[in-house]
């Protein structure tokens, strides 16, 4: 996502993190809830120092509920934009 932002000119002059990436993503109609994106990434950083499984279940059934969607939304809109 980054990439495509960079390509379009979109990053002139902001600090290159995941949280203003996300914002700008959102500020171009590519995302359509940054918050979204936000907790998925919040999400993926938990899983990798969770060692209790319960907690790990929690966020497992988080990103099929949640993630799975706002992913399949950007992949459509990357394949619009392939496909124009």
């Amino acid at each position: 996502m980054k990439d495509y932002l960079e390509y379009n000119g979109s990053l002139n002059n902001i600090d290159i993190s995941p949280g203003n990436i996300f914002k700008e993503e959102y500020s171009a109609n590519i995302i359509k809830n940054k918050d979204d994106f936000i907790d998925m990434m919040l999400s993926c950083n938990l899983l990798s120092h969770t060692y209790d499984f319960i907690k790990f279940k929690e966020i497992i059934i988080k990103i099929k509920n949640n993630s799975l969607k706002i992913l399949n939304e950007l992949y459509n809109f990357f394949l619009e934009k392939i496909n124009d």
